[in-house]
């Protein structure tokens, strides 16, 4: 029997979950222990590397969870939805066992977020210069992206302003700014 989604009644696949815990756990321990090892989080990361690492791993964990240009990543474990006319179209996990699960963490960004800010502290510690190079770049391609949709809702603010529309949009500005 096919696991339903679990808004129709449907079942998780729970031993896949497990596989998934443990593999992020094994991967977290090693991680731990190879910097304990090393010795290179005797002190915790410096403020400029922890914001660029914190950065780089939303924008990573957005453009691997929603992007078109990393739906070939996602494809094996998810279906195209279409959600109608006003809707568009929706990636859903696959039905049941592994490929559900997978599903499930490639297209949702803050279950992935763990994964790879994981990986971006096992590099910190095993390749730390290319590393802030990533880091630096997926941190720009943040901050940029947060300036192009605060620099749309500044717009927007404008053009309220001028249909008495103010208090609403200055909430959706201040909501993106915080």
């Amino acid at each position: 029997m096919q696991d339903q989604p679990l808004e129709l009644g449907g079942e998780s696949p729970y031993s896949a979950y497990k596989l998934l815990s443990l593999t992020f756990n094994t991967g977290l321990l090693a991680v731990a222990c190879s910097g304990a090892a090393k010795r290179v989080f005797a002190q915790p990361l410096n403020l400029v590397d922890f914001g660029m690492t914190a950065a780089a791993a939303h924008k990573i964990a957005q453009i691997v969870s929603k992007e078109r240009v990393t739906m070939y990543l996602r494809s094996p474990f998810t279906w195209q939805k279409d959600e109608g006319k006003e809707g568009g179209r929706k990636e859903v996990p696959k039905e049941h066992g592994m490929q559900r699960a997978i599903g499930e963490l490639l297209t949702c960004p803050y279950c992935l977020a763990p994964w790879i800010s994981t990986a971006l502290v096992a590099g910190h510690i095993f390749a730390p210069v290319p590393t802030r190079v990533v880091t630096t770049i997926f941190a720009l391609t943040a901050a940029a992206d947060w300036m192009t949709q605060l620099k749309s809702e500044l717009k927007e603010v404008t053009e309220a302003k001028t249909k008495d529309k103010p208090a609403e949009v200055q909430a959706r500005v201040i909501s993106v700014v915080s």
